[in-house]
């Protein structure tokens, strides 16, 4: 047998919990709650028979495990893309705006030199970044 601290996920209610398969810290389990109705919780830590066993608190029984790997990976894979999405969001308006900026630099010398110091300040970055190794011709 084996004894866990588990975290109600609703109501964030500590609870000593026993199983008979073992368990690792973050996994998702069903217990029964206050009204014997299931509720689901995250395993906090494992706690040692001894200290489960002197416990004046009886263990609740863990109903099962929920194994919900394959929807964390698909939702780490989600936020990554929105991620990278909005990086190309950013870059397409950096883009737009330096090519507004190129517009405008042809009618004002003085924007035509801001550009430029613009263009060599954002240079210097570029070739000192890890990104810079791919180049692409357009």
């Amino acid at each position: 047998m084996f004894y866990y601290q588990v975290k109600e996920i609703n109501n964030q209610v500590e609870v000593l919990c026993s199983s008979n398969y073992k368990l690792q810290k973050n996994d998702v389990v069903v217990i029964p709650d206050y009204d014997n109705e299931p509720a689901t919780a995250r395993v906090q830590k494992e706690v040692p028979p001894y200290k489960a066993l002197v416990s004046p608190i009886e263990p609740l029984e863990i109903i099962d495990k929920v194994e919900i790997k394959e929807w964390e990976a698909k939702l780490k894979k989600e936020v990554e893309n929105k991620v990278i999405f909005k990086k190309m969001q950013n870059k397409i308006n950096e883009i737009k705006v330096l090519e507004q900026l190129e517009k405008f630099a042809v009618k004002d010398k003085d924007m035509a030199e801001l550009l430029t110091q613009y263009k060599n300040h954002n240079d210097s970055d570029v070739e000192n970044s890890p990104q810079n190794e791919i180049k692409t011709e357009y």
